[in-house]
């Protein structure tokens, strides 16, 4: 039902997986999982105080509700935030021990892909030979 040439929308080496590429993959993995650690902790650990000093001739508990509503405001927004990049570091060291646990299985994939593309073209005749 269909007839024409087909035409591959991007060179034939640009989907080939290495070990290479695939270690520098999960290595940026496991490089954003400790990063996003690092800020989990510095963010949970975030406090705010309020040093008023030369506060001039305001009285004493005049505006300390204010300040303690917006430090309490920061504080959990900071909380929040941590508890986002804990998500994260977990998603993202989850993704990459995926990646290691089948990183063989990876491989043969695109192997097999390349031979079929390989074999694809070959049957049909080369699409960018052809124009």
């Amino acid at each position: 039902p269909f007839t024409g040439k087909y035409y591959a929308c991007c060179a034939g080496n640009v989907h080939r997986m290495t070990p290479t590429s695939l270690g520098a993959f999960g290595g940026s993995l496991v490089m954003f999982a400790n990063l996003t650690l690092v800020c989990a902790i510095l963010f949970g650990e975030f406090e705010v105080r309020d040093f008023n000093f030369g506060a001039g001739n305001k009285k004493e508990g005049e505006d300390d509700d204010y300040a303690n509503y917006t430090n309490n405001v920061v504080d959990q927004s900071s909380y929040a935030f941590s508890i986002m990049c804990i998500f994260f570091t977990i998603m993202y060291a989850a993704f990459a021990a995926l990646v290691f646990y089948n990183s063989n299985i990876l491989l043969e994939e695109s192997v097999a892909d390349a031979r079929e593309e390989e074999h694809y073209n070959n049957s049909r005749g080369n699409a960018y030979s052809s124009a």
